[in-house]
């Protein structure tokens, strides 16, 4: 049986000792983190490698933990893979891999980050349609603090021009708040 990301990290961090604090060593916030575990929220390529070398954990090791070659990981593999490219801005891996998860049986969040990633890779914001950018948006409003996470403030930054000038006052009064508190 396959594990999640988010069991395989508790595994992990329960085999070495750590509360959840220490294991991830301020990469993001606890809360977050504590959500990651139990399937609540996914992270993102970039903070989950982080993680691992932080705790000096083998990402090969780990990644085979997964089995993220099966078919019932084939989602999970492909949006590691996603956003693995888009950290490094590999167009042509990114082009790739929106096609197989576009083709597959996977849910709308998955396509609809997939194909905002693509866009903003390969600066075609306004090849959008109306129903992609409602469904960005929305994703926007639903992430719990997404100011922590650096991949989505990246795709936020890079994707401004899909809100309105009250939507990007409301963001950045969100992250104003959070930066405050911090």
């Amino acid at each position: 049986m396959s594990k999640s990301i988010g069991e395989a990290l508790k595994e992990e961090r329960r085999s070495l000792g750590l509360t959840q604090e220490q294991f991830i060593k301020g990469i993001i916030s606890e809360s977050f983190y504590s959500k990651v575990e139990r399937g609540k929220n996914e992270i993102v390529a970039v903070d989950l490698l982080k993680i691992l070398a932080a705790n000096n954990i083998s990402e090969e090791e780990f990644l085979s933990k997964l089995n993220v070659k099966e078919n019932n990981n084939l989602e999970e593999d492909l949006k590691v893979q996603l956003l693995n490219a888009y950290s490094i801005h590999d167009k042509k891996k990114i082009s790739m891999l929106v096609q197989k998860i576009q083709n597959a049986a996977m849910d709308e969040n998955t396509k609809i980050s997939a194909r905002l990633i693509d866009t903003v890779v390969n600066n075609k914001i306004n090849d959008l349609t109306q129903r992609e950018i409602t469904q960005i948006k929305r994703k926007f409003f639903e992430v719990d603090d997404w100011t922590k996470n650096i991949t989505t403030l990246q795709l936020f930054c890079n994707s401004m021009l899909l809100f309105d000038f009250d939507e990007l006052v409301l963001f950045v009064k969100k992250w104003k708040k959070h930066v405050k508190g911090s």
